[in-house]
């Protein structure tokens, strides 16, 4: 009776559950489930900044180099952002687009260890913010003056131009932490560049993406990311917002 290689590794499991050693068609031992080695991070192939942060903080810290290599290297991606393109082939070219996800134990400083790596970029956001706020207080006189000399035009008999309506500042971001959908194509509207995602909670992440379902079935803004991931037009009709190339990095720890 001939037995199929389906019901040979089936009854192999059978026979041996816990993964044991089990004889090979030669009589050597073979492991079912061998564990291998981690490979370590290849921390030499990094740009020199970045490999002597990374070396720094894990000395520092005492963790895995990748909790630093990998937020490092979105980062350098969220820098580039739409300002250089990979050529795939020709009339297909994609931005700098790196999501990744770093899995761990909780306290096994995964956050300490990616601090270094936004703490400058979290310092020039800090004196953005600052500039935008002198720049909408600006914007509130320049549109008191406008209501104004607006008020006196429609009273005025004579037909010269009206006033030109002020254009709002737009908020200079470089770090996300925590957005909704609508919250994130608005951002990335007003920065065409580029923008990173960084935050905690892969779990709640992923819990987001059935909003706006019924029954928690269907795409909510499933659908959305995954267009954002492959840097594709997002159009959130619920606030009328559209993106049309959107250039998100992503990281999850």
């Amino acid at each position: 009776m001939l037995t199929s290689r389906r019901q040979e590794t089936a009854q192999d499991i059978k026979k041996h559950p816990q993964g044991a050693d089990k004889p090979h068609q030669n009589g050597q031992i073979r492991g079912v489930c061998q564990r291998r080695q981690p490979i370590a991070f290849p921390t030499h192939v990094l740009p020199e900044p970045l490999k002597d942060l990374v070396v720094a903080t894990t000395d520092a810290i005492g963790c895995d180099p990748v909790f630093t290599a990998l937020p490092g290297l979105i980062a350098l991606a969220g820098c580039i952002g739409t300002t250089r393109k990979l050529m795939i082939k020709r009339g297909h070219e994609v931005p700098a687009v790196l999501w990744g996800c770093v899995i761990a134990p909780s306290g096994s400083a995964k956050s300490p260890a990616a601090e270094p790596v936004f703490a400058p970029l979290s310092e020039i956001q800090r004196v953005k913010i600052r500039e935008y706020d002198v720049d909408i207080r600006q914007y509130e006189q320049d549109m008191a003056n406008y209501k104004t000399a607006m008020q006196k035009h429609e009273r005025s008999t004579s037909k010269g131009a009206a006033p030109k309506t002020p254009s709002p500042p737009k908020p200079t971001r470089y770090l996300v932490r925590d957005v909704t959908m609508e919250g994130m194509c608005s951002l990335l509207s007003d920065n065409p560049r580029g923008l990173i995602y960084a935050t905690d909670e892969l779990a709640g992440w992923i819990g987001m993406f059935d909003r706006y379902t019924t029954g928690g079935r269907g795409g909510g803004d499933r659908a959305h990311w995954i267009s954002i991931y492959d840097a594709g037009e997002v159009i959130v009709d619920r606030k009328g917002h559209r993106v049309k190339e959107p250039c998100l990095q992503h990281l999850r720890q």
